[in-house]
């Protein structure tokens, strides 16, 4: 399961490792897409194919695993509650 708030830390390390900013423009430039989409998968509106997650990481230097969800991290992303349900996981069974 791919992970906005993983693609933007990225951005943002990939950012301070060159020394200067890597916009959400200039990712979508470099990876030969458009800025909307880029911004959409950013804010998770959209998510990327597994071709545009290949371009991504490679971007961005890093591992697809560093841009998905795994383990913990999926369990964590189901418990998080839909607009108008309960905010707090759901009890845990005996």
């Amino acid at each position: 399961m791919f992970s906005p708030e993983k693609m933007k830390r990225a951005r943002l390390r990939r950012g301070e490792q060159i020394g200067h900013e890597v916009s959400i423009s200039k990712l979508a430039t470099q990876i030969g897409s458009d800025r909307a989409l880029v911004s959409g998968w950013e804010n998770g509106r959209r998510e990327p194919t597994v071709a545009s997650l290949v371009k991504l990481a490679d971007a961005l230097e890093c591992s697809i695993e560093d841009l998905v969800l795994r383990g913990e991290d999926r369990v964590r992303a189901t418990t998080l509650s839909l607009p108008g349900q309960r905010s707090e996981p759901a009890p845990a069974l005996p």
